[in-house]
């Protein structure tokens, strides 16, 4: 599984999500379908992907350039530890 899709990908689902009705119905009901439909398989973020009420044809398309940032870019998740007792949490200083 990747946490990513290629730009391709990314110009292909923003392209259904502002121009297909259909495509948007089931996008919104079940986001892994709809990555399906446009033939990605593999995306572990499709969870992120969930919407109550997806945005307008408008929208999407007028946000396509910070959307794409988003869907490209790699995962980015850093753990603090705040735990003292591994040695390795905050010090004081």
């Amino acid at each position: 599984m990747r946490d990513q899709l290629t730009y391709e990908e990314s110009q292909q689902l923003l392209e259904m999500l502002s121009t297909d009705d259909t495509f948007r119905a089931t996008f919104t009901t079940n986001p892994a379908e709809a990555l399906r439909i446009i033939g990605i398989t593999e995306f572990e973020r499709v969870n992120c992907l969930r919407v109550q009420q997806l945005a307008d044809k408008a929208t999407i398309a007028a946000a396509r350039l910070a959307l794409t940032a988003v869907l490209t870019q790699k995962l980015a998740l850093t753990v603090h530890s705040l735990d003292q007792g591994d040695g390795k949490g905050v010090q004081a200083a």
